[in-house]
């Protein structure tokens, strides 16, 4: 599991190690839960919002596929 870790963690290998052998209590897994409910909502919001968009957006399309062709513009 240690090799999944991030470069940018401050914390030393053992105390990754430590954590890893804690045990998920009731409260941990409730808010796992909560957290995960959130990220579900997020993009769930966030593919509403981007059908919204390519719906306004569809009147340009001629223009923004011209403008997909510069290096570095992409379809969203």
């Amino acid at each position: 599991m240690l090799q999944y870790a991030s470069k940018r963690l401050k914390a030393t290998e053992e105390e990754l190690l430590d954590a890893l052998a804690g045990e998920l209590t009731a409260d941990h897994i409730f808010v796992i839960s909560e957290i995960l409910d959130h990220i579900e909502d997020l993009e769930r919001r966030i593919a509403v919002f981007s059908r919204q968009l390519l719906t306004k957006l569809e009147p340009y399309k001629p223009m923004l596929q011209a403008m997909q062709t510069i290096p570095g513009i992409d379809r969203m």
